[in-house]
């Protein structure tokens, strides 16, 4: 027998103004901090990811994030950070 469970919250990014930490802090849900050394990616097939590769990319990825909210912060068109990260992306 198989099934499938959401973890939904298990990992919270970003404390600050997040509802979730405001959550676990008024229910004294103690938070942990993770060292993202010693934590294993994995791509969409269940495969793990190669590290080397995740190093190169997660700089790019860090610079577009900053792109889209910059653009969020001058008025750009686009309602959200995704979406103003994809306009980023294809201008590029």
């Amino acid at each position: 027998m198989a099934g499938v469970a959401d973890l939904g919250g298990s990992i919270i990014t970003g404390i600050d103004g997040n509802p979730l930490a405001v959550l676990a802090a008024q229910l004294r849900v103690p938070l942990h901090h993770i060292n993202s050394k010693d934590v294993p990616l994995f791509c969409d097939d269940g495969t793990q990811a190669d590290r080397t590769l995740d190093g190169k990319v997660s700089p790019r990825g860090s610079v577009l994030i900053q792109l889209g909210c910059s653009g969020l912060q001058m008025g750009s068109c686009c309602t959200t950070l995704s979406k103003q990260v994809d306009c980023c992306w294809s201008s590029a």
